[in-house]
């Protein structure tokens, strides 16, 4: 996990969405999928523009209406999905506490207030491949090269997808 301290928190955050990208296709046919679908691109949205709230965020993650995305994973009764689910919350939650992080909150919800670097090591304990490993160490030393951790230099959408193209 120490690679992944030395990344900026943004490229933490395309680290998480991209591998989420790449299985959300895997609850299709579950309730709440619509919902996930939304929070990601929304959290794909925030990272590009930084023009949604984390609160907005963090709805999608939890919420009083129980319409969102830790209630879904606790109803769904198919344990193929559970891996998935645990993934997607955990990527919202590491995107909304940087959201957070970003708008220098004084305030954040518990759960987000929890979030830290073992969000990302249950993110790769749950992942639902065995090839996350070649592929996620190659995608760790491509954006530790470009994006360290005391670095500024702003998440370049194009180089990544090009990048991830290659790995593909």
């Amino acid at each position: 996990m120490e690679r992944f301290e030395k990344m900026s928190i943004e490229a933490r955050v395309v680290f998480l969405l991209t591998l989420t990208d790449l299985i959300k296709e895997k609850l299709s046919g579950a309730n709440g999928y619509e919902l996930a679908i939304n929070a990601i691109d929304s959290c794909w949205k925030w990272l590009k523009a930084k023009n949604i709230e984390a609160d907005d965020l963090y709805y999608f993650l939890e919420n009083i209406d129980e319409n969102d995305v830790f209630t879904f994973m606790e109803l769904d009764e198919d344990e193929n999905n559970e891996g998935i689910w645990i993934c997607i919350a955990n990527a919202l939650a590491y995107t909304i506490w940087a959201a957070y992080m970003y708008e220098k909150a004084r305030y954040m919800p518990q759960t987000i207030e929890s979030v830290d670097i073992e969000t990302i090591e249950s993110f790769i304990e749950n992942y639902p491949s065995s090839t996350i490993n070649d592929f996620s160490d190659k995608f760790c030393d491509y954006l530790i090269d470009r994006y360290p951790v005391d670095g500024e230099t702003a998440i370049d959408e194009v180089a990544v997808r090009d990048y991830l193209g290659q790995l593909m």
